[in-house]
């Protein structure tokens, strides 16, 4: 992980302004490895969040698009296999309004 938690945010964001893109940052919340909030195994550590240390991603990914004219802030819990209902609650409440992309299709559960 970088050492500065919106690292890519920030990159991403730079290059918006620098194209005059308009953005949709969607930073990602994935906790678990299946259905049940299983443990993450040892290939997805450098993925995962928990609830607190993703309130401080969104923080800052909503400090970093301030000043950008056209961007908004929303979040992408990236599975209903790699979040549990409760941690989707709580991070859903971090962007009230604010737009939801997650893979559904793909579930087999």
């Amino acid at each position: 992980p970088y050492a500065n938690i919106a690292e890519m945010a920030e990159r991403i964001t730079a290059a918006a302004a620098d194209t005059g893109l308009g953005l949709t940052l969607l930073p990602v919340f994935y906790a678990h490895s299946s259905f049940g909030g299983a443990a993450p195994n040892e290939g997805q550590r450098r993925f995962i969040n928990d609830v607190n240390r993703f309130s401080r991603l969104v923080e800052k990914c909503h400090e970093t698009v301030r000043t950008l004219n056209h961007a908004v802030v929303g979040i992408a819990p990236h599975s209903l296999r790699a979040v549990t209902p409760e941690e989707l609650e709580n991070i859903a409440a971090m962007v009230p309004g604010g737009p939801i992309h997650i893979h559904i299709a793909e579930q087999v559960k």
